[in-house]
């Protein structure tokens, strides 16, 4: 379904007012803008390609340290929100179907749909941030608050374009992937974090072997209590018929 941008073109496709085909730029703004989220909050701006992917470039470089990676972040997104087709398809104002096929595609603008797919797949609210130190939208993942991860948080510019937005002093690299290990100095601390990952779950997953053995033993000893008690008694019993 075709959507209205605000000239009044109509943008293919569209469903939320991020997609539109129109958008503005102001440096003195811009510049005011990193000004402000750095005195205010200590946070960065770092900026990511404009090419259609921004948004999942943005949140690429939040979760991996690596924007390149966004062609990950769209397929994730797209293989959950199809996952829960009955969950997004009231928020999607074209047939679903076509849509997902359509998101799919490398360069198609990301919008408020996709967002709410992201927090919910990474357990992280995204916050979104725009000429203001407060986030102007903020996006909740569905789980109880007190299990929620630190915020994904991303700057939105010209009414048409995403940065991924830092806190130099806090890393939260790899924060939602389930890594024992979200320490940020580049991609080698996270590549390492994954091999991390996959060691415990190794040693989570001998521990709940021995865990289950030790169940079994257990469970077997007190049989074999049972089963020697019962026969004390029956032998006590034909004692007393004697």
């Amino acid at each position: 379904m075709a959507g209205y941008t605000r000239n009044g073109f109509i943008s293919p496709g569209a469903n939320s007012d991020d997609e539109y085909d129109v958008g503005f730029k102001d440096d003195a703004l811009e510049a005011d803008f990193a000004i402000l989220l750095k005195r205010t909050r200590g946070f960065e701006i770092k900026v990511v390609r404009g090419d259609g992917s921004c948004m999942f470039r943005a949140v690429a470089d939040q979760i991996y340290a690596d924007e390149g990676m966004h062609d990950e972040v769209r397929r994730l997104c797209m293989d959950y929100m199809e996952r829960n087709r009955d969950h997004f398809a009231p928020f999607v104002t074209e047939n679903f179907s076509r849509y997902i096929a359509r998101k799919r595609q490398p360069g198609q603008y990301g919008n408020h749909v996709e967002l709410q797919a992201i927090s919910e797949m990474f357990g992280r609210p995204i916050e979104i941030y725009e000429y203001s130190e407060n986030p102007r939208n903020i996006f909740y993942p569905t789980i109880n608050s007190l299990e929620m991860h630190a915020p994904i948080r991303l700057s939105y510019h010209g009414s048409s374009h995403y940065n991924s937005v830092i806190d130099p002093f806090t890393p939260m690299v790899g924060i939602g992937l389930g890594l024992p290990s979200c320490i940020s100095s580049g991609m080698d601390n996270l590549h390492q974090a994954i091999k991390e990952s996959e060691k415990l779950s190794v040693e989570q997953a001998i521990l709940q072997s021995q865990l289950a053995l030790t169940d079994i033993e257990r469970t077997e000893k007190e049989i074999n209590e049972q089963a020697s008690q019962m026969e004390r008694l029956f032998f006590r019993s034909v004692d007393l018929d004697i």
